[in-house]
């Protein structure tokens, strides 16, 4: 399963993929530094007061997303075994990330 964190025109920022393989489950990101670059200086030429701190929010969000591979080892399955039974829990987890990162950051996510 993909799921997509996508900006209003439907661009693809981030891509996650989750799926069984050999009986355990396996997550992987990618990032398009295109789109991320885009909706950075978007936050950054904004007129809120806070765009810096926003423009910057959104970076380490993204920069964490990149890095959920690492968060799915090293934090969810710190007290569990890597299991396909585990696959709807991650899979509820991912979709919560990107539905808040959505929000925060007026953006939309969809899976396929």
């Amino acid at each position: 399963m993909t799921l997509f964190l996508r900006d209003k025109g439907n661009n693809t920022i981030v891509d996650i993929e989750l799926y069984e393989k050999e009986g355990r489950i396996e997550i992987s990101a990618t990032v398009s530094i295109l789109r991320y670059t885009v909706k950075l200086l978007e936050l950054y030429k904004s007129n809120s007061k806070d765009k810096r701190e926003k423009a910057y929010s959104f970076a380490r969000t993204i920069d964490n997303l990149s890095e959920i591979r690492g968060w799915f080892y090293e934090v969810y399955l710190m007290h569990k075994e890597n299991t396909v039974e585990e696959f709807d829990n991650v899979l509820k987890e991912v979709r919560g990330f990107l539905k808040e990162v959505a929000t925060e950051f007026d953006l939309c996510w969809v899976e396929d």
